[in-house]
């Protein structure tokens, strides 16, 4: 962690960056490539149910409310998987809508995965929003830097991303849990802060962690408390 904060804070160039990224990355990507495709054999789910984007419905209600906050018109979903929600029915709260995009009210959103070919090509454009649900920590640690660079270039008002702090039930092709890095909300907010701190633009990230008595919701922002109250209702 240290010699990634060391790069960012004295300007240097990152180790790794999107046009150069690790060796890892791409045996991960190889990996998410065949689990796209083929679906995931060591827990015996078929391809379209892998990586399909389901988990996006967890937060949908958080990103309704700052596309509304912010007046936004074009929204991209930065690690979006299959996106299952964009394409098909979805039911949230009770009530079901034509799609997701339906119930922001928003009609332009793109979708960016590099390891499934419909989504693989990212627009080098500026989105009002950009959201990242259940992405960051299928990365490996070294190119978690160059990838938050990424998101927050592409946004014009505000980024939404949620990371989970804890192993997955799946596992990579050789085994390997899907979760690549596993940190703590310490370890992410010392990096965001680095990352964001030369952006202007508004965030939201909110850490699942495991505590004894199950799982615990933290919240790290670059908002007014009065838009967190709004998106989170509080």
């Amino acid at each position: 962690m240290l010699i990634l904060t060391k790069f960012i804070s004295e300007g240097d160039h990152l180790p790794y960056s999107k046009n150069s990224p690790s060796e890892r990355y791409k045996f991960l990507g190889k990996m998410y490539q065949d689990m796209h495709i083929n679906g995931d054999k060591l827990n015996n789910i078929e391809a379209k149910s892998t990586f399909s984007g389901s988990s996006l419905l967890f937060q949908a209600q958080y990103i309704k409310r700052l596309i509304a906050h912010f007046g936004i018109s074009e929204l991209l979903d930065y690690g979006s998987g299959k996106g299952k929600h964009y394409i098909s029915p979805t039911t949230i709260q009770g009530q079901t809508y034509q799609n997701i995009q339906s119930y922001w009210g928003i009609e332009d959103v793109d979708c960016y995965d590099p390891y499934y070919q419909p989504f693989s090509t990212l627009r080098e454009k500026k989105y009002g929003g950009v959201i990242c649900t259940d992405v960051l920590e299928h990365i490996n640690e070294e190119d978690i830097p160059w990838i938050l660079e990424d998101i927050f270039t592409h946004a014009s008002q505000f980024v939404f991303a949620n990371v989970a702090c804890f192993l997955a039930q799946k596992k990579l092709p050789n085994g390997e849990n899907a979760h690549c890095t596993i940190k703590n909300v310490e370890w992410w907010t010392q990096l965001l802060n680095t990352i964001a701190k030369t952006k202007q633009i508004n965030y939201i990230f909110t850490f699942t962690a495991p505590i004894k008595t199950g799982r615990s919701i933290h919240i790290h922002s670059g908002m007014k408390m009065e838009t967190l109250k709004e998106v989170f209702q509080t």
